[in-house]
């Protein structure tokens, strides 16, 4: 468990509500508060997944979440490779057997893959829509690649309320992006309300160098890309 942060923050979380609660529960841990304020809502896509596959890989934990469970129980004897940790435990909580984590992003993930799985297996691939793993499409050099993805990520229109009120009274001091898309979404809506210049004197956590926005300025790059070392830097 970590220790009690020596100084309290209040962090805005833009992540989709099916990731909030857990954001808010570390941030706590560490002894911030989160207010929330979703930018993305995840759909379900109702995608069919092919059996027969010899691993498993699940680009994160919506990726299984929005799976059909009678497919994801049928492929639950072979290896799963997830990006991280927070995908493992879920992976393990829909009852596959053999999970490994990489460290957060997709190049890790595909490092895990190589060193894991041998050449020329049936690799199937869970995914959400939009995609960013140029990563993992190179593993389709030395191994059968099938690619499905699960869910939809739709970004807000406007910035949410619980946002743009926070961002007027000064009721945050610090915002986590969790990719280079939110953190996108971030700034163009905050400038689209009207509201960069009270979000740009915040701290903005970046969970990698790709991630940061040039338009928020002060900005600190987490040394590992996952949740735990994104909350640390604060």
């Amino acid at each position: 468990m970590p220790s009690t942060s020596r100084t309290n923050m209040r962090v805005l979380v833009t992540r989709p509500v099916e990731d909030a609660d857990r954001t808010a529960a570390l941030l706590a841990a560490h002894g911030h508060e989160a207010v929330l304020a979703p930018l993305f809502e995840i759909r379900r896509l109702g995608a069919v997944i092919p059996a027969g596959a010899d691993a498993v890989l699940a680009a994160s934990a919506n990726a299984l979440r929005m799976a059909d469970p009678t497919a994801l129980e049928r492929l639950s004897a072979a290896p799963l490779l997830a990006v991280g940790g927070q995908t493992a435990e879920t992976a393990q909580r829909l009852g596959f057997r053999d999970v490994a984590a990489g460290e957060g992003d997709g190049t890790a993930l595909a490092t895990l893959v190589r060193a894991r799985i041998e050449p020329g297996a049936t690799l199937l691939h869970l995914a959400g829509r939009p995609r960013r793993d140029e990563a993992i499409r190179s593993l389709a050099d030395a191994y059968r690649l099938i690619i499905v993805e699960t869910y939809e990520t739709i970004a807000a229109r406007v910035l949410p309320a619980a946002a743009a009120e926070a961002l007027r009274s000064g009721a945050v001091d610090a915002v986590l992006h969790l990719s280079p898309r939110a953190a996108r979404v971030f700034a163009d809506l905050s400038e689209k309300a009207g509201l960069l210049e009270p979000a740009q004197r915040l701290l903005h956590v970046f969970i990698s160098k790709a991630a940061a926005d040039p338009r928020l300025l002060r900005s600190r790059i987490a040394a590992r890309p996952d949740l735990e070392t994104v909350i640390s830097a604060l």
